[in-house]
């Protein structure tokens, strides 16, 4: 098998992909992802056999939002309704058999990782373990700007 790793969550905040079409229980958005992919594979594969794919990490970050886009859809609604979403998904019919699996990044969240603030709120679960809340999410709203950003994507950094 083959893994694809699928963060939508830049989609809706940078290229304006709606909601509803991320978070629906019939993962439209997702669907289109993996039809794409196998579209590609079927490009580059030379038997034309197309591979059995797994979702190697799919995820939305709860925290880390008060700023523009992408930064504001970084809400605990919109991380809880995309990981129901799409857990259901892949477990269920929607999936059309080629996705075997897929793994919903993360269940803790990570305050030491060393990248973006942002990064550090994919988990399912505060870094301690207990259930997220709107209080005990923290935000990156005074973190500085970052070079690289400001010049691949300058809407969210204003």
């Amino acid at each position: 098998y083959i893994t694809i790793n699928i963060y939508p969550f830049l989609s809706a905040g940078l290229r304006s992909v709606p909601l509803e079409t991320i978070m629906s229980p019939t993962m439209p958005f997702l669907t289109q992802q993996i039809s794409a992919f196998k579209v590609a594979l079927g490009k580059i594969l030379p038997s034309g056999r197309i591979l059995p794919i797994a979702i190697g990490e799919t995820g939305w970050p709860s925290c880390g939002a008060n700023r523009f886009r992408p930064y504001n859809y970084a809400v605990l609604n919109n991380s809880m309704t995309y990981m129901s979403s799409v857990a259901q998904w892949i477990e269920g019919n929607a999936s059309d058999g080629v996705v075997l699996a897929g793994n919903l990044f993360t269940t803790f969240d990570e305050e030491l990782k060393g990248t973006r603030p942002i990064e550090r709120y994919y988990g399912l679960l505060d870094v301690d373990g207990s259930p997220k809340t709107e209080a005990t999410c923290r935000t990156n709203a005074t973190e500085p700007s970052v070079a690289w950003l400001e010049a691949d994507y300058p809407e969210c950094e204003t």
